[in-house]
């Protein structure tokens, strides 16, 4: 089947055009047939908690790789709305948050538990020492665990803007706990992250990036009363958890700097 050019890549996939209402994300082939049902069984579960994501339709297999079709979206990412409008990027900061905020509204009880999967990312590899994973697992259990909707890889590039309003895709990682944790990852992933090759953008480094983590943060503490010392506490098993992470070669000696001053500081 001829797919043309693909409209998007990302670290898992390729998303094409499929027909006129729908596209499919068209997965690598180094990506499991396993993960690709989860991901299509999650989409389900998130699509029916009634917010802005596009609908799930099935799964389908074209030249020997694993693929969703998803219910097509007319619009822009937000890193491609932030390009063209570089000066408005404070705003799409503050989006961000408002978004972040509304699906953390949500509690659950039949997703992935947080502290689980970070867990075992955690101690997936041996990027650090057995010691050092038993100290941030023994402090990861000690953080307040909750029921509420974590996307856990939520950044600009996971949002779609259409006619209609923002869109939240990209629902793989998601689990049920505090939001607080799923703030930290997006605070961690927006300082430090890589985009996906074919998004790098001068934009999203120094000045630029330095405006949006201002205007998402600072929006973000205007919706929720963090507790400054909780977000801190979350800081060093999420670093851990995303340094074991596929495909950011480029982020984990800067993760390694980070994990090692925050184990000094305990």
């Amino acid at each position: 089947m001829n797919l043309g050019k693909p409209i998007a890549l990302g670290r898992t996939a390729e998303v094409y055009k499929y027909d006129e209402k729908n596209i499919v994300k068209l997965f690598y082939n180094t990506w499991a047939r396993e993960n690709v049902e989860y991901e299509f069984k999650i989409s389900k579960i998130v699509s029916n908690l009634g917010l802005q994501v596009p609908e799930v339709r099935e799964i389908v297999e074209i030249d020997s790789r694993n693929g969703i079709i998803y219910e097509k979206l007319e619009g822009k990412s937000m890193i491609q709305m932030m390009k063209t409008k570089p000066f408005q990027i404070g705003k799409y900061g503050q989006q961000l948050a408002e978004l972040q905020y509304s699906f953390h509204q949500k509690t659950v009880q039949d997703l992935p538990k947080q502290i689980d999967k970070l867990e075992h990312g955690i101690g997936r590899r041996a990027y650090i020492t057995e010691e050092d994973k038993s100290i941030i697992i023994h402090k990861l259990k000690e953080l307040k665990h909750k029921n509420q909707l974590c996307h856990n890889d939520f950044h600009p590039d996971n949002v779609l803007i259409t006619d209609n309003g923002p869109y939240i895709i990209d629902w793989m990682t998601v689990s049920q706990g505090n939001s607080i944790g799923d703030f930290a990852r997006s605070c961690l992933m927006l300082k430090i992250g890589t985009p996906p090759s074919g998004f790098i953008d001068r934009m999203l480094t120094g000045f630029f990036r330095s405006r949006f983590y201002k205007g998402y943060t600072n929006r973000y503490f205007d919706l929720v009363d963090v507790n400054k010392d909780e977000l801190k506490g979350w800081e060093l098993p999420i670093a851990a958890h995303r340094l074991n992470e596929d495909n950011i070669t480029e982020e984990r000696n800067q993760l390694l700097k980070i994990i090692r001053t925050l184990l000094k500081n305990l």
